[in-house]
């Protein structure tokens, strides 16, 4: 299996480097060693979304983060991700965004963001633990299991990269912590299983070169049809 994630990665590599570009089967073929149809079916297997949802929700995660910080026009970004007029453009903008290009440079709204995959797969088909140490809250200590890092940064302005740990065993501990609107849908997680009540620590590495450190917790919270994490606030 450990085969499969690399020839996953890699072709994911080519997808992200020729999203400006045309993506040809032939060539994911080449790469994957395998049909077309074969690494669509264990991508969408894996990742519970096909190979053509994956690029255009890359393509309209990365137009919408030019739209927010750069002074470029619609039309600019609709055809530099491959859409042949503004219309069809805005249309699917708006499915995946929830508003208009137009006010993507808006302050007050929040850009739908769809990382990039990395693949580490197990025999069950999700992720490993990568190790398993402690995380200390509020001088409390719990075990936690380590499922690596996600990079951000070419769609972040935030943070370079993310870390992940979902903490074990916690039971109850914080469930009259205040939780917050925020939300992080699975999708944004490695693959790998979540269940209800689960807690996750996500460590956020700021491009100001300090540690944001976060909480989310798996109660059940739909987004956009989406099943999501919600963060929750530790109180000092």
């Amino acid at each position: 299996m450990e085969n499969v994630a690399e020839k996953l990665n890699l072709v994911i590599d080519y997808i992200e480097s020729h999203l400006t570009e045309s993506i040809e089967p032939k060539t994911i073929e080449k790469i994957a060693c395998c049909s077309y149809y074969d690494v669509g079916r264990i991508f969408s297997l894996i990742a519970d979304i096909n190979i053509s949802d994956y690029i255009r929700n890359r393509r309209l995660t990365l137009a919408g983060i030019e739209l927010r910080n750069d002074n470029i026009k619609v039309v600019d970004v609709a055809l530099k991700y491959g859409y042949n007029s503004p219309v069809s453009f805005a249309r699917a903008f708006q499915s995946f965004h929830g508003f208009n290009p137009s006010f993507a440079n808006k302050s007050d709204v929040v850009l739908n963001v769809f990382p990039r995959l990395v693949y580490k797969i197990s025999a069950e088909g999700v992720i490993d633990v990568v190790n398993k140490g402690k995380i200390t809250i509020n001088g409390k200590e719990y075990v936690a299991s380590y499922f690596g890092e996600q990079d951000m940064s070419s769609w972040s302005d935030y943070a370079t990269k993310r870390e992940f740990w979902r903490l074990e065993n916690v039971n109850s501990a914080f469930e009259k912590c205040e939780k917050c609107n925020e939300v992080l849908p699975y999708n944004n997680y490695p693959p790998i299983n979540i269940e209800i009540g689960q807690v996750f620590v996500i460590d956020y590495h700021t491009r100001m070169g300090t540690i944001d450190r976060k909480y989310y917790v798996a109660d059940g919270t739909i987004w956009r049809d989406m099943p999501s994490t919600r963060e929750f606030i530790i109180s000092k």
